[in-house]
């Protein structure tokens, strides 16, 4: 049924049975195809443009950012992910973060799109997963128990899953302010840029950019390794004296900030054994 409103040609082959097209009618269950044929081709054809222009409705509020990368090319490409997308759930989050895959999928669908269309749709496609999926950890606020300094180092940290780790080619912040500002598309500044984004308690994603040191320190926060030998690792891979007390210090410091805010959790017993998998970054937003 999907395909017979999404589909021109399959509306053809079962409209007009007479007709050189016999796409998809050969497929539907005869008693099907004697209702189909009893509609009226003019009202059939009218509600399946009905059916486009939702879809393109719920993209839209979905995904604002994405659609205006595509700007007038939008339409078409909407056109198209319906005739090769059949819808299959109704909600505004399905329907949006399908078109994110159709676009990931389809890569020359949108050839005059600008070159960050993708960094945009994976940051869109995150926010949305984040606002609609993602468990919330609150942070530690007031009154709830910090780690005492000599119980730290032997401290298991661990990404919180309200948290992810996004990786871009441009510098997506740019793309962003001129989309809000209802400025024209304009090349933003092509470079690597580490965005982490948080979902806060009320549905809301913080964003903070943020340095390959810490998106290495983040990596090693799995819950499986100590403090200790994350400071140790993180030590080696950038090639500092692991006892520096000043390195130590700054790492306990960034950790203590990740930990207000709820970026981090910390397994408060260092002889615990039921460490959960491995979490860590997850993979760039692309």
């Amino acid at each position: 049924m999907a395909r017979f409103l999404t589909d021109p040609r399959v509306r053809e082959s079962v409209l007009h049975p007479d007709g050189a097209s016999t796409a998809g009618a050969s497929d539907i269950p005869p008693p099907v195809l004697r209702q189909l044929r009893s509609l009226d081709p003019a009202r059939t054809s009218m509600f399946s443009q009905l059916l486009i222009v939702n879809r393109l409705g719920k993209i839209v509020e979905g995904l604002p950012c994405t659609a205006w990368a595509l700007g007038a090319r939008l339409w078409e490409v909407v056109r198209l992910y319906n005739l090769m997308c059949p819808p299959n759930n109704p909600k505004k989050y399905n329907e949006a973060v399908s078109f994110c895959s159709f676009l990931a999928e389809t890569p020359n669908v949108a050839q005059s799109a600008p070159p960050w269309l993708m960094d945009v749709v994976g940051y869109e496609r995150s926010v949305l997963e984040m606002r609609f999926q993602a468990q919330l950890a609150l942070p530690l606020g007031p009154g709830a128990d910090s780690p005492r300094d000599d119980a730290v180092g032997q401290m298991r940290p661990q990404l919180s899953p309200a948290v992810r780790v996004c990786l871009f080619d441009h510098d997506i912040e740019e793309v962003l302010s001129a989309f809000a500002q209802g400025q024209p598309k304009a090349s933003p500044t092509r470079r690597p840029m580490w965005l982490l984004l948080q979902v806060e308690s009320d549905g809301k994603v913080q964003q903070d950019e943020i340095s390959a040191p810490v998106v290495s320190l983040l990596e090693l926060c799995t819950g499986s390794a100590t403090l200790d030998e994350i400071i140790g690792s993180l030590a080696s891979e950038l090639v500092i004296d692991g006892d520096d007390e000043v390195f130590v210090s700054e790492c306990l410091s960034m950790v203590r900030t990740l930990l207000d805010r709820g970026i981090l959790t910390l397994d408060p017993d260092p002889a615990r054994r039921d460490v959960p998998p491995p979490r860590g970054v997850p993979p760039p937003c692309r």
